[in-house]
């Protein structure tokens, strides 16, 4: 079993769940935290260390934060030292919804690797001049 946890500078993680429960429904054993003003790092991490402690070794933790080296990352990583947990950082919505519908199938590793290539895929740069080009190299299909 895995349970996942979105960790963020502000309301970004609550956004993204907010997303994904919209595109595909309630999602099982995932949870937003959010960083706000006057909190510390750590009080997040602790959120997670006891639900770890709660749930056992057979229990994989996949923690996605939005910024790597940032704060809430930086707490995150320190739950690292577990050996069912694995932090991913630089999260987007493409990522997480990757990991968590196909990435239950595979080992985390694999799955981490997977879902940041599609994480990365869904960034593309696009105005008027790269729209003319891709229309004329296409002609009137896709774009992508």
């Amino acid at each position: 079993m895995r349970k996942y946890y979105l960790a963020s500078h502000g309301e970004l993680a609550a956004g993204i769940l907010s997303s994904m429960n919209l595109i595909v429904g309630e999602v099982a054993n995932i949870k937003a935290l959010a960083l706000e003003k006057g909190n510390h790092p750590d009080n997040l991490a602790d959120i997670v260390r006891d639900d770890i402690r709660k749930s056992g070794e057979e229990v994989e933790f996949v923690i996605f934060t939005d910024i790597a080296g940032g704060s809430v990352n930086t707490a995150m990583t320190k739950l690292c030292s577990n050996e069912n947990v694995t932090v991913i950082s630089g999260m987007n919505l493409g990522l997480v919804l990757e990991f968590v519908l196909s990435g239950c199938y595979l080992p985390v590793e694999e799955a981490a690797i997977n879902a940041i290539n599609t994480g990365k895929e869904g960034m593309v740069f696009l105005n008027k001049k790269k729209l003319d080009e891709n229309i004329k190299s296409e002609g009137e299909e896709e774009i992508w």
